[in-house]
């Protein structure tokens, strides 16, 4: 009989003696493999450009960035990741901006994170856990109504499958990376082209994930795009299945908890969000 590969981790903490604390809890839970810690954002995003997980672990308050732009990106580039944030942070404007950016689960840094294996085993497993008080924030922050609308919308995604459809074009473009690979260590110019003489199967491994964020860097307009085409699939969905006002009433208070302008600049939105800017989310619901 076959044993389940362990859930692969990583971890995202800008405190060392927290980052060792909670890398010892992990490491001694069955069933779990902590395959990589890093302590900004930038460093944790770019591991990502090359790496995956089937968790996420991310402080918020972090040295470069806010721990919202990690989850952002993981949400548009690995939405088969789940995400969930361990922090100080126990207002409602970074909960609900973690939720909004990606997040799947919210634990506060209260003593309670010894537990942490079990949620994350909890996480993988479908659920999303969450300290008591943040849980009864979320609860007391929106009307029935538009919870139920912001219920209907994630309930969209389920409908349109977008999350199976991210990751088949996830798959899809990881071969497409590794075909490339294959055919990059057997080129000469590769090496040349940096200042390199030497020619090996690991250095070709070492500079192709070197030079590969900057191409990466090129497509997100094209993620973008297909991110903010899922969301305006999703709010169609909802205002079908649930009230498009309640939808609207509950979109401003999470952009307004959020921080979020409600009027980005056209260009930088086009190139960068993941959702579309919220006059234009809100314009679509009340045409319907």
């Amino acid at each position: 009989m076959w044993a389940d590969p362990p859930i692969s981790v990583a971890l995202v903490e800008d405190d060392a003696a927290t980052r060792e604390r909670l890398t010892h809890v992990l490491a001694a839970a069955p069933g779990i493999a902590l395959v990589h810690t890093a302590a900004s954002a930038g460093q944790m995003l770019d591991w990502l450009a090359g790496n995956s997980v089937n968790v996420l672990l991310v402080d918020l308050g972090l040295p470069d960035q806010s721990g919202l732009e990690v989850i952002r990106w993981c949400r548009a580039h690995q939405p088969a990741t789940n995400v969930m944030v361990v922090t100080l942070f126990g207002d409602e404007a970074n909960m609900i901006g973690a939720f909004e950016a990606g997040a799947r689960g919210y634990l506060l840094k209260d003593g309670t994170e010894d537990e942490l294996a079990r949620h994350v085993l909890s996480l993988h497993a479908g659920g999303s856990p969450m300290t008591p008080v943040i849980a009864r924030q979320l609860l007391a922050r929106l009307a029935p109504g538009e919870v139920e609308a912001v219920l209907a919308h994630e309930l969209g995604h389920y409908a349109h499958r977008h999350v199976i459809k991210r990751i088949v074009l996830v798959f899809f473009g990881s071969l497409i990376i590794l075909a490339t690979l294959g055919y990059l260590i057997d080129t000469p110019w590769f090496f040349n082209g940096l200042g390199l003489t030497t020619r090996n199967t690991a250095l070709a491994l070492i500079l192709f994930l070197l030079v590969l964020p900057v191409f990466i860097f090129l497509l997100t307009p094209l993620f973008s795009q297909l991110s903010r085409r899922d969301e305006f699939q999703a709010d169609r969905y909802a205002s079908t299945h649930a009230s498009a006002d309640e939808l609207i009433a509950a979109l401003v208070k999470l952009y307004e908890d959020n921080a979020a302008t409600l009027t980005p600049d056209p260009l930088h939105s086009l190139f960068y969000d993941s959702h579309p800017p919220a006059s234009v989310r809100i314009a679509q619901l009340q045409a319907r």
